[in-house]
């Protein structure tokens, strides 16, 4: 089993010793400031595995040139037989505790939505229909809801990777338009392009075309009122 005596991070770093420390076991498993859901599940599965930190178990920290800091677990040589067994473990199979890593899956993802998918799946939306979100308080608007669906319609869930959760937005846009249509009950009416400055009811379709509360005019949806948005008949 490697002790710390024999670590460096990578093959361009050179050792950096800790006094009394230098016989003390080295835990197999790492993270770093950018470390993804893996990363991060198997170093805090194998920290719950020895009890977390004690006298016999300890988180190190460490600058470093490329992602900032990294943190190592050093045991005491008293517990040999539990590092042994967690390095037995990962070489069977890579993840530690499988429930801890979906866990952080899930987490990276609402990071993601938040973030940057919501914006980035909205501003692919029809002119008509980010004109119709508009209009929809924060609480109210089922965006998320839209974009669970989404996912399986195009049978597109992404993927966690060391910088993050990563789901192609191109390939979801088309169903998470049409799926958000659907939950505000709206759709576009294509009798007309024309901009307005003020409310008017269409001669030829009967739809009433509004402005929007920025101030910018709106392309019309189908139906009557509701909420003050423009509902299918």
């Amino acid at each position: 089993m490697k002790t710390y005596a024999e670590h460096v991070p990578t093959p361009f770093d050179h050792h950096l010793a800790l006094e009394d420390r230098e016989d003390w076991l080295l835990v197999p498993v790492s993270q770093t400031r950018d470390s993804g859901a893996f990363d991060k599940a198997n170093f805090q599965a194998a920290l719950e595995i020895l009890g977390d930190e004690s006298e016999t178990v300890e988180v190190h920290r460490f600058g470093h040139w490329g992602p900032g800091w990294y943190e190592i677990i050093l045991v005491h040589p008293s517990r040999l037989a539990e590092v042994e067994e967690i390095a037995a473990s990962l070489e069977q199979y890579p993840v530690l505790n499988d429930e801890k890593l979906s866990e952080l899956e899930r987490e990276e993802e609402d990071e993601a939505w938040k973030f940057w998918i919501n914006s980035d799946l909205n501003r692919k939306l029809p002119e008509w229909l980010d004109n119709a979100l508009d209009d929809v308080g924060t609480f109210d608007c089922p965006e998320e809801e839209a974009y669970a669906l989404a996912k399986e319609d195009e049978n597109e869930y992404g993927y966690n990777e060391d910088s993050g959760f990563y789901i192609d937005i191109d390939k979801l846009s088309g169903a998470y338009a049409k799926r958000l249509a659907e939950k505000l009950d709206v759709q576009e009416c294509s009798c007309t392009t024309e901009e307005f400055d003020q409310d008017y009811d269409c001669e030829d379709c009967g739809n009433r075309f509004w402005v929007n509360r920025r101030g910018a005019a709106r392309t019309a949806v189908k139906g009557g009122l509701k909420n003050g948005i423009h509902t299918k008949p």
